[in-house]
Order: C-alpha cells, then sequence, then structure tokens
C-alpha cells in the first residue's frame, strides 16, 4: 500500500481547472457565504468549549468520574473527557470536584475492572478496545502509561498483537469481547499512537484489509470509520491519498446529511453530535484544516451545525434523548482543530522525527553550532542519545567538536555566553568538557578565565548581558564547577524594575540559571521574575515580543517558570482555561514541526517550519529545564524515529461551488485545506462564452477564498453561460484526492449541487 513520505521538493503547481455551464442555482437561503473564523491554527471554538466545560463540570461525581449517560460515572466518558482536555490545551485537573476528585483519580480506580474481564488481570482477558482508550487518555493526562494503576497498558496492550496483525484476546464478558474486529483493532492503534508508540505495518495492514467495500467499517458505522480513519493516519503508516482513505473520505461524505451538514442527522441509530464531532476530527487528519467551506451541505459547514446543535447550559446533542455529557464531549471533539491523537508523547516523537529529517549532511542543523545545541538537547531531554542521530556519518557532537574552537572564540578572544551554551550541551550529550574537540579545548577553564572582578563573565567581544551571564552560570551548573557568589550578584543586579531581564524569553533563561545556582526560589529576584511573567502573559496565553506570540519566547518561560516550580495549570496562568503549555502546542503544525507564529502577514514566514523552535519547545513539554543535569547519559538510548503523520503545508484542493447574492451577484467559494505555512497561491479567472478569461480578485478566508462577480459585469449572459477556472499553486504540493501530483493530472468529481464543475489538478507535490 502507499505509504506516507515527508521529503519537500520544490515546484510550481498548477491545479483545479474547472469548468462546465451552470444548469441551475438554486435560492441564496439554500447555500451562504462560510463564516470566516481567525487564521490562527487549531481554529479552536473558545466560548462554545467554555460552555460545554462547565456542563462536564456538572456531570463530575464525587469520585471524579464523568455521569456520561445519566445513571452515573463510568470509565468510556472519563476517558474521552481527558483526551477532550488534552486536544484544547486544557489541564487535566480542569475537571476537578469540590472533595478534590480528578478524572484521573476515578479512571485509575475502575481501569483493572474496564480492561479485563471480570477484573482478573491477566493477557488473555484484556479488552484491546477499552484498553487503547485508557492508554489515549493516561498519555493525553500526561501520566506514565507503563505503571498506571499498577498496570503497564503499553506492554498489555502490545502482547495482544497476533501474527495476523490483529489485537485480540479470548476475553469476552457481558457487552465486551476480544474479538478482532474493527472497533479493537483501530483503538488499541489509537492508543499506541497517542501514547507515542511505533505502530507495526502489519495492524494498519489488517485495519486496511477490514474495511468495507463502501469505504466504512463495522457494518457502516460512522463513528468507528472514524476511529479508522483517526488510527490510520495517526500511526505514520498510510498516506491521506492512500485509497483505504480515500474510500473512506468518500463513504463520509455519501453520508453527511445534505440539509445539516451533520452525520447520523435524522436516524435512530446514532447521535449527530457524537457522530459529527468524530467526523471533523478525523476529517482534520485527512487534512481539511478547517473541515468549513470544503464540508459545507445545506446552507451550513459542519462544524457551524454543531455548534447550533449546543443548548444554552452548555450540552451539545441533536436530540434531548441524548443531550448528555458523553454526547457533549464527543461532539466538542469535532470543535478542537487538532488530531484527537495529539497528545504529549507524540509531539515529542514526531518533533524529533521532523527534526531528524532536518540534519545536515555534516551532522549539523542549520550549519549553526546555537541552533545544533538546541537539537542536541531537545533528543537527550527526550531519551535519545545525540550521537545516535547522524546523516552521513556525522552526528551533532562530530559537527561541534569541529567547530568549538571557532565557535568559542572570535580569533583568539573567548566568548563566553557560546562556551556556556556549549558545556550544557556536551555535559548532556555525555561528553567530556574538559578536554572537547578536534583542539581538547578544556571548556570549564576558558569560561572561568572569563570571570570579571564584578562577577560578570565577559570579554571584548561579548560584553557582559543577562543573557552571556545566565548561559555561563548554566555552563558551569552543568559541569559541576564552583559559580563564584559574585556572578549571582551580578545577575541579580541586572533586573529591570517591574522583575525582568528586558524580555520574557531572558527572564525564562535567568531563573533557570538562578535556580541551577542554588538561590531559593522564594529570593525576591526569582519572586519579581516570575511576577513578571505573570503580568506580561498576553491573552492567548503564551509569550512574545511586544505583546505579540512567540513559540521560542513561550519554551524559554515555562523553563523558567517549571525551574521555579511554579505550577502551571493553576488557574493564575490560565488563559481561556489554556496552559501555558497547552498554548505552546498549539504552535506545533499536526506533523511535528512548530511554528514562530500564525501570522501570516509576514508572508508566512512565521508559520513556516521552524528548526529552533522546534527544538526549543521539546525540553518544555517535557517539563525539564536547564543545565539538564537530571540527564544520565549511560540511560540514553539509540534514537528510532517514528513515522509522521500527514504533511499540513500541502493544499488539499476542494470543490468550488458558487451562489447567487441579494444583489444578483455571484458569489464564489473555492474551498482548500490545510496549507498551515499560508504559502498556497489562487488564480481564478471566468468568462462569458465567447470570451477571454479575466481575473478575478479573490480574498483568503481560513478554509476558503471567496470572490464576488457583480451583476452589472455579467450584464444579460444568462447563469449557465459563464464558466470559471481557478489554478491553485503551492510550493509544498497540491493534493487532489488520491495523488499529491508532480507534472500529471487528476480529475474530481462533478459537483452539481450548486455551480457544476469538472476538477482537474496539476502540480508537484509530495
Amino acid at each position: 500500500m502507499q505509504r506516507w513520505h515527508t521529503p519537500i521538493y520544490r515546484v510550481l503547481v498548477l491545479a483545479i481547472l474547472a469548468a462546465l455551464f451552470l444548469a441551475s442555482l438554486p435560492p441564496v437561503s439554500a447555500q451562504g457565504t462560510p463564516e470566516p473564523l481567525s487564521e490562527t491554527y487549531p481554529f479552536y471554538q473558545d466560548e462554545a468549549i467554555e460552555l460545554a466545560l462547565s456542563y462536564l463540570q456538572s456531570q463530575q461525581q464525587p469520585d471524579g468520574g464523568i455521569n456520561g449517560f445519566g445513571s452515573g460515572a463510568n470509565p468510556g466518558s472519563t476517558a474521552r473527557a481527558l483526551l477532550l482536555l488534552n486536544a484544547v490545551g486544557y489541564p487535566p485537573s480542569a475537571l476537578v470536584t469540590e472533595n478534590g476528585s480528578t478524572l484521573l483519580d476515578y479512571l485509575a480506580q475502575r481501569t483493572p475492572a474496564y480492561l479485563y474481564a471480570q477484573g482478573v488481570v491477566a493477557e488473555d482477558n484484556l479488552f484491546p478496545a477499552p484498553a487503547g482508550l485508557v492508554l489515549a487518555a493516561v498519555a493525553a493526562a500526561g501520566e506514565d502509561p507503563t505503571n498506571f494503576a499498577g498496570i503497564d497498558l503499553i506492554s498489555a496492550l502490545t502482547t495482544t498483537l497476533k501474527p495476523s496483525g490483529a489485537y485480540s484476546t479470548t476475553a469476552g464478558f457481558g457487552f465486551f469481547y476480544g474479538d478482532a474486529d474493527a472497533i479493537n483493532q483501530s483503538l488499541a492503534i489509537f492508543g499506541l499512537v497517542a501514547a507515542g508508540q511505533p505502530v507495526p505495518e502489519a495492524a494498519t495492514d489488517w485495519l486496511i484489509a477490514a474495511q468495507e467495500p463502501q469505504g466504512s467499517w463495522d457494518f457502516g458505522d460512522v463513528d468507528i470509520t472514524c476511529y479508522s480513519l483517526l488510527a490510520l493516519l495517526g500511526s505514520g503508516n498510510v498516506s491521506p491519498t492512500d485509497p483505504a482513505i480515500q474510500r473512506a473520505i468518500a463513504f463520509l461524505k455519501a453520508a453527511q446529511n445534505a440539509n445539516t451538514a451533520l452525520w447520523n442527522s435524522g436516524t435512530t441509530r446514532a447521535e449527530p453530535a457524537n457522530s459529527t464531532g468524530w467526523v471533523i476530527n478525523a476529517l482534520s487528519a485527512a487534512g481539511y484544516l478547517p473541515t468549513t467551506a470544503s464540508w459545507t451541505t445545506g446552507g451550513t459547514n459542519p462544524v457551524a451545525a454543531l455548534l447550533n446543535l449546543q443548548d444554552a447550559e452548555g450540552r451539545i446533542a441533536g436530540t434531548r434523548e441524548f443531550a448528555n455529557a458523553h454526547a457533549t464531549i464527543e461532539g466538542l471533539y469535532g470543535l478542537t482543530g487538532q488530531p484527537l491523537y495529539w497528545t504529549r508523547p507524540l509531539r515529542v516523537a514526531w518533533a524529533l522525527a521532523w527534526l531528524a529529517e532536518q540534519q545536515q549532511p555534516n551532522g549539523s542543523w542549520a550549519n549553526d553550532p546555537a541552533t545544533t545545541l538546541d537539537v542536541l538537547v531537545a533528543f537527550a531531554t527526550a531519551g535519545s542519545d545525540p550521537a545516535s542521530v547522524s546523516r552521513s556519518g556525522n552526528t551533532p557532537l562530530t559537527y561541534l567538536a569541529a567547530a568549538a574552537t571557532d565557535y568559542t572564540r572570535d580569533d583568539d578572544t573567548l566568548v563566553p555566553e557560546q562556551i556556556g551554551r556549549l558545556l550544557v550541551g556536551v555535559v548532556a550529550a555525555g561528553g567530556d568538557p574538559t578536554t572537547f574537540g578536534a583542539d581538547s579545548l578544556n571548556l570549564v577553564a576558558d569560561l572561568q578565565s572569563t570571570v570579571q572582578p564584578t562577577g560578570a563573565y565577559s570579554s571584548t567581544v561579548n560584553l557582559a548581558t543577562p543573557t552571556t551571564q545566565a548561559w555561563a552560570v548554566l555552563g558551569l551548573a552543568a559541569a559541576g564547577a564552583a559559580i563564584p557568589p559574585e556572578a549571582i550578584t551580578w545577575l541579580t543586579g541586572q533586573q529591570q524594575t517591574g522583575g525582568s531581564w528586558s524580555s520574557a524569553a531572558t527572564t525564562g533563561l535567568v531563573l533557570q540559571a538562578l535556580v541551577a545556582a542554588g538561590v531559593p526560589t522564594d529570593d525576591a529576584a526569582i519572586t519579581a521574575g516570575i511576577t513578571f511573567l505573570r503580568e506580561s502573559q498576553i491573552s492567548t496565553g503564551g509569550w512574545g515580543a511586544a505583546g505579540g506570540f512567540s513559540s521560542s519566547a513561550t519554551a524559554a518561560a515555562v523553563q523558567g517558570l517549571l525551574a521555579a516550580d511554579v505550577n502551571l495549570s493553576s488557574a493564575e496562568w490560565r488563559k481561556q482555561n489554556r496552559t501555558p503549555l497547552g498554548v505552546l502546542g498549539s504552535y506545533q503544525k499536526p506533523d511535528g514541526p512548530f511554528v514562530l507564529n500564525w501570522d501570516y502577514s509576514a508572508g508566512g514566514t512565521l508559520a513556516a517550519d521552524n528548526v529552533a523552535a522546534t527544538a526549543q519547545a521539546v525540553p518544555a513539554l517535557l517539563g525539564v529545564v536547564a543545565p539538564y543535569t537530571t540527564i544520565d547519559p549511560a540511560t540514553l538510548a539509540p534514537f528510532t524515529a517514528l513515522p509522521r503523520g500527514p504533511e499540513p503545508d500541502r493544499t488539499v484542493a476542494a470543490e468550488p461551488f458558487a451562489t447567487f447574492g441579494e444583489g444578483g451577484e455571484i458569489m464564489v467559494t473555492v474551498p482548500f485545506g490545510s496549507d498551515l505555512n499560508g504559502n498556497g497561491t489562487l488564480v481564478l479567472e471566468w468568462r462569458t462564452a465567447d470570451t477571454s478569461f479575466t481575473s478575478l480578485a479573490t480574498t483568503r478566508e481560513v478554509g476558503f477564498y471567496r470572490a464576488t462577480i457583480a451583476q452589472a459585469a455579467i450584464g444579460s449572459t444568462p447563469p449557465d453561460g459563464l464558466q470559471f477556472r481557478a489554478t491553485f499553486r503551492d510550493p509544498d504540493g497540491v493534493q487532489q484526492g488520491s495523488s499529491i501530483t508532480n507534472e500529471g493530472t487528476t480529475t474530481g468529481q462533478l459537483q452539481r449541487v450548486f455551480l457544476p464543475l469538472v476538477v482537474r489538478v496539476i502540480g508537484e507535490g509530495r
């Protein structure tokens, strides 16, 4: 089967040539123009989420569990609630009872009985689907899945893998069973994906083989089809262009209600909120980011339709019969804008896998020692030996060894800031800082020689600054060398009014240095630095410069606060209920790399994949702080990259549609998905019969382009005399259906709802 690979090609991409005549257009009320969203991935629906979470709080029982169906707490709904909290950046403690019981407390108490037949913990008694769900929930909550309720969830699940590729057991009790089937297989894979574990191709092959001819799983079940989509795409084994994925998407399209844009609407088989939440989430994993204009039917889109199901109390449900916590939780999955498997272990694993792909032949990243040190630390803090990450036989350590003399000296003058940075990295990787590099440098002695009588570390080419001083202190702390009291006095003396050291990023760095030097966390300088970071935190929850956001600054601030023993899950650090770490995670693309910002005003450069931002985010996500002396180099394991998910920078093309405006003008909408780096473009042209094409000005919104043809421009030409031509270009590729084209052509289906169009795509992609 086709697999997903992510080499980056360069490109000319011609895409969607659509032309045909308007047959008959329905009234304007039948379609409507998509409502624009804020162009910031992941498109959170904050107001609806907060209202729903308030309702879910009312459904939490004294033991911490969620009353999913009105008959008391149950582990399935509780596990799903933990997945939800992670997906929207909330801490697991966001739902807690008055007596202090948490979702995890309840889940730990119920796990043995929920996972094993009659609660007897034995391999053949395990139910794979509940095990996968709980594994995913525990990973989402940041707990250790190898020891939850006394069970190694990863081992318990992986031992059920059969030679056929199926996760199955002989267990059976009540409505639960361990048979090899789609629900057990999909949720088992989903759990392993969420825990950052590799998924054998035999397992995804088994699930694909179980797909039904119409593209669904489990006798046309919409929800289980979505479980399967998320499992296959999250495994990294299967491309979104794979025939199995395309068949599943076609099934979901056919199953969508043409009037409501929902799934399982107007049926007695399932609740539309649950199914629609799962579908939107699965489609987001396939590249429909956001799932709005490209899945519009009946005058609305699935996200808007889902929002319309929410009542004043926060419940999300299509009928009062199903207006419960379980439906609300699963409905909210459609409002996250992020694949549900996107947990911290997977974020770290895919960030590292992406970083490994960016390594240069000389072993460096960006041919820059500072960036290479950031990446080296990212691997080490994640438990991977940097010496095992190589390109053309070169590792970050061999590159740094060759570059060490030039990096730590400007001609013959020492550069203390860079010596300190190198010290931290060398020690974290298990190197000897007293004899490093081609010239066997004693980095400790070199750094010590730059201290001035004032306590400042400086030289004629590297003047004393808080940043230089912090790195010098961290370098000495990493090496276990003595730190002169004067050095700390000088550093605290540079603190500005308000508690900062010039910026949020520098303040975070300095806090780590002070704590590493043994300064108590209740020291006045540290508490003032914490106050500055709290007061400078922007409304969306992170930090940056001039009131903006920077993922690098946020990572540094987070590390500084963690070093100072600040509880970032507490209410005072949450914005819109998201923790700083939850906010930081939202600046990671669904295939691994981080961006500096989602601000597209800089021509998409801030939303481009960023090596330094990705490397700096990893230790912050892991909760590890400089100088990383908690790392035992002897325990570092060889790095093995996980296959990553679909590339979200490609443009996922969708069929255009048009409607009449109130004044008789024609409103043209050209939907698309993904293109998270914002570098895709569209040229839209139109003409009447027997005339040349004329360019039409377009406005880019989130997930679609919009254009208007004035009635005066149409003249007496009947609507069925208009032709349209749309051309997408994207350096990252244009996906149309089952292919991401090079110089080939694919043809989309005829769309006969509003503006019948034949879609043709020519492009170069991945």
